[in-house]
């Protein structure tokens, strides 16, 4: 299992999850930026947009989250802030991010189908991003499988949870998100019949198909009702994207773009995009690999420090040994001494009879 947290700043835990969101926030700012001007709408006002709408759009997220999962955050009521152990419903932060746009697009006199059509495509390449912040966290997936040798291992191991492999719901979603932005990219630039309204009610399609069928493999669906709740939204999303086409056809609105050729800038966008999301599975394989490394060295510095505190515990046998085979040589040398000492007294009494049977003699 990979470590959620990617790395520490003192006390403060800074979260792959986190990690994930911001990164796909700043790229879709970063597109967001360069197609505003097209509309005659200011890079500046995408970052003021940003500026509010992120901050209520995670509150959203995470209020409609605690809704829907309410009678379990009414009986823990201080994980309702817990937003860094997941728990974000995507479908919250579009709704309020909706709202949002629409009353700041009014405020800045901002043609609201134009900034949605321009923010559309920034969303799904955020969310393709993010939702790699639910591999890291182990949430969104699916039923069990009996296995997952079709994936690179560094996602099969994540997916083994609770003592069983997992579909990667996660992976599909990103996957189908990462499609949706491509194509979107490629219809505005190269179909002339592309309407003011037609990229927002794509994407409100796109991601709504794939949302439903992938919803309908996930285990961690919000309920309400007995009835997957992100599935109806899901269904409500394509009517609401099918109604706008048709609606803008009819109003015969102004046309996105009439050029026919796609731009480098924008292949330029989907290779960044895809390189983006390469360099997070290229760096999630890496850290793996180096967490590796650094239990299996672990593992032999624990092995040699057993081996050196043996290896030490017996040394201290054998001088305690040595040290009792001095002692009881010593106490034995102490004994022999008296015997010496005889024996050269009686070595000395003899050579005195010896002396004595000379003069006699």
């Amino acid at each position: 299992m990979i470590d959620p947290i990617a790395f520490q700043i003192g006390p403060l835990a800074v979260r792959w999850y986190a990690l994930c969101i911001v990164s796909g926030l700043v790229l879709a700012v970063y597109l967001a930026s360069k197609e505003a001007p097209k509309k005659k709408i200011l890079s500046d006002d995408i970052l003021d947009f940003i500026l509010i709408a992120f901050p209520l759009s995670i509150i959203g997220a995470r209020l409609y989250y605690v809704i829907f999962r309410f009678d379990y955050y009414s009986q823990h009521l201080g994980e309702i802030f817990a937003i860094w152990n997941g728990g974000l419903a995507i479908y919250g932060g579009l709704i309020t991010g909706a709202i949002v746009l629409y009353i700041f697009a009014d405020r800045k006199l901002i043609n609201t189908w134009d900034f949605l059509d321009i923010a559309a495509p920034s969303v799904m390449i955020a969310q393709s991003l993010g939702r790699w912040g639910n591999f890291f966290n182990q949430e969104a997936y699916g039923a069990v499988v009996e296995n997952l040798d079709y994936l690179p291992g560094f996602i099969k191991n994540q997916m083994y949870i609770d003592g069983s492999y997992r579909q990667p719901t996660f992976l599909y979603e990103s996957i189908w998100n990462l499609i949706g932005f491509a194509l979107i990219v490629i219809f505005r630039r190269r179909l002339k019949s592309v309407r003011r309204g037609h990229i927002t009610a794509f994407y409100l399609i796109w991601y709504g198909f794939g949302r439903m069928i992938i919803e309908g493999m996930r285990t961690d669906s919000l309920m309400f009702f007995g009835l997957r709740v992100s599935q109806w939204l899901s269904a409500l999303l394509i009517g609401l994207g099918i109604y706008i086409i048709f609606y803008q056809n009819r109003k015969k609105a102004p046309f996105y773009n009439v050029k026919r050729r796609i731009k480098m800038l924008e292949v330029a966008y989907i290779i960044v995009a895809i390189a983006l999301v390469v360099f997070l599975v290229y760096l999630i394989i890496t850290l793996q690999k180096v967490g590796r490394v650094i239990d299996e060295t672990e593992k032999t510095v624990k092995t040699l420090t057993s081996d050196v505190d043996v290896t030490l515990h017996q040394t201290n046998e054998l001088l305690t040994k040595v040290n009792v085979l001095l002692m009881i040589s010593t106490l034995k040398w102490q004994r022999l001494i008296p015997l010496f000492t005889a024996v050269a007294d009686l070595s000395v009494s003899v050579s005195d009879l010896n002396d004595q049977a000379r003069v006699f003699e």
